[in-house]
């Protein structure tokens, strides 16, 4: 039963995980994306992640690695957890146990399962959890740079927007200077 509550908990690290990547793509606060995008089953909410990813041009060598995220999950992770945690299970002896998924056709509808397995689950889960916060801090990392060169790029912009404008407006001042000054008797 402890390997069933470390599938539970890895999987709902997984979920947070992808969840704040959404929060740090969208620059919106961790509460606001639990109530518009905690409702999303996995390769959805997954999906969503690559798609506004794929929005804000993120390079591909980042794409990449949540593209494996989600691979990895399309591959059958989802659904061994699904069968772990809504599995009915039948106890066959101390190091198996026979998952049955009611809805499942067969013969994927019964498996046996061993206690190792459930672990070796529980780790996968946690690896793909490290994986996406990893992602999440590279994303950080690749959008604080080109956030920095985005700002760099616009103070040299507004620079030199700026310097003309300062002239003209200058150059404003002087003529009704001059023409306020030039029109006068002395």
């Amino acid at each position: 039963m402890a390997a069933i509550g470390n599938v539970c908990v890895q999987w709902s690290l997984v979920e947070h995980m992808l969840l704040s990547l959404i929060a740090l793509v969208e620059m919106m606060p961790l509460p606001k994306v639990y109530r518009i995008f905690g409702g999303l089953d996995m390769i959805p909410r997954c999906n969503m992640a690559i798609g506004l990813m794929r929005d804000e041009k993120t390079p591909q060598y980042i794409m990449k690695r949540i593209l494996a995220v989600r691979t990895e999950l399309q591959n059958g992770l989802d659904k061994r957890r699904n069968q772990a945690i809504h599995g009915v299970h039948s106890f066959l002896d101390t190091d198996s146990v026979e998952l049955t998924m009611p809805r499942w056709n067969p013969p994927a509808q019964k498996q046996v399962v061993t206690y190792g397995d459930l672990f070796d689950l529980g780790v996968s889960l946690h690896h793909l959890s490290d994986e996406i916060c990893a992602i999440r801090d590279e994303f950080f990392e690749w959008k604080q740079r080109v956030g920095q060169n985005h700002l760099d790029k616009l103070e040299r912009e507004i620079a030199e927007a700026r310097t003309p404008i300062i002239f003209k407006v200058a150059k404003r001042i002087k003529n009704r200077a001059m023409d306020f000054w030039g029109n006068r008797k002395t």
